[in-house]
């Protein structure tokens, strides 16, 4: 997004964003921790949530509504759940999505072609841990570009849920004593946290609910050697909505460090993630450019095809 500057001024703009969200809005006072945080901007250097806040102050409409950085948000909250004034840009950012499509400003085939390339990068994502995962273990070297035009095309032939397990656990021992400061055990599975969060929104596979009652129920090994413990963004989503006070990020954050510890994951395992993430960042991000300068003709525009194109498959 570039420099903010201030022509066109709408003083009602930041009331009415306050008041469809309840978000306090107006307490922010530009500590850039929701900037920091944000994954698309950590990633490929676009999407300032601050800056949306602050355009929103100055009544900044049009600049937001023709704006592409306002579909480059993932929706994940992160941006919120770390404001210590407790200001929402992720839904400021939703309403002017809506905003955006109520004046024609986009068309609902735009609006599901974001939704299709949310699910799609994920569901990549989560084929891309596996093989770098299977190279890992099998003292295999692998290339970042190599590994993510597999899974671009292991991607492609799954359907959305295709893989939501249905297989059941069994009961070794229930544990109640480690990581109990996380408060896992209060877990009452009403699923407020899988249906809370961006990754399992996209890929029926990943449930944060699945991943603590694996844990509890005894099966450590299982769940510390498994890939969809590392699909967690640490958004934090999970434990803000939970009602019990179970702090799933943290828990999910601790199993992977325990993984390290007990070397059933290499040491430089999160370097290696990281890098695959940046790679899927910018593919997600020029994806959504090039949708963004086709926006009137979205039902036109091929999703595998565009990503074939970006990555050379």
């Amino acid at each position: 997004m570039e420099a903010i500057r201030i022509e066109s001024l709408s003083s009602d703009l930041k009331y009415a964003v306050n008041a469809f969200f309840e978000s306090g809005t107006l307490g922010c006072y530009t500590c850039n921790t929701c900037t920091v945080e944000c994954p698309v901007n950590r990633n490929v250097g676009r999407l300032d949530p601050r800056k949306v806040v602050r355009m929103t102050a100055f009544g900044m409409k049009e600049e937001l509504l023709e704006s592409v950085d306002i579909w480059l948000c993932m929706q994940c909250r992160k941006c919120s759940n770390v404001c210590p004034q407790k200001v929402e840009p992720a839904p400021a950012i939703y309403f002017f999505r809506n905003l955006a499509l109520k004046e024609n400003r986009v068309t609902g085939e735009f609006t599901r072609f974001i939704d299709q390339t949310e699910r799609y990068i994920q569901e990549a994502r989560k084929q891309a841990y596996t093989l770098a995962l299977g190279a890992w273990r099998g003292g295999k070297a692998f290339s970042v570009e190599e590994v993510i035009k597999k899974a671009f095309v292991a991607a492609a032939g799954n359907e959305r849920n295709a893989e939501r397990s249905t297989s059941t656990l069994k009961v070794e021992h229930l544990v109640s004593d480690g990581l109990k400061e996380t408060g896992f055990t209060q877990c009452l599975t009403c699923r407020e946290c899988t249906v809370s969060c961006i990754v399992s929104r996209s890929i029926g596979s990943f449930d944060p609910v699945k991943i603590m009652r694996t844990y509890y129920l005894g099966q450590e090994d299982k769940i510390l050697a498994s890939p969809d413990l590392w699909l967690c963004i640490s958004c934090e989503t999970c434990s803000e909505v939970c009602k019990q006070g179970v702090r799933g990020s943290a828990l999910i954050n601790r199993l992977k460090n325990l993984a390290i510890e007990r070397e059933i994951m290499p040491s430089g395992i999160m370097g290696e993630l990281a890098e695959l993430d940046r790679a899927l960042h910018e593919i997600r991000a020029e994806v959504i450019y090039r949708a963004w300068e086709n926006r009137k003709e979205t039902r036109f525009f091929d999703l595998s095809s565009e990503v074939e194109k970006i990555t050379g498959s």
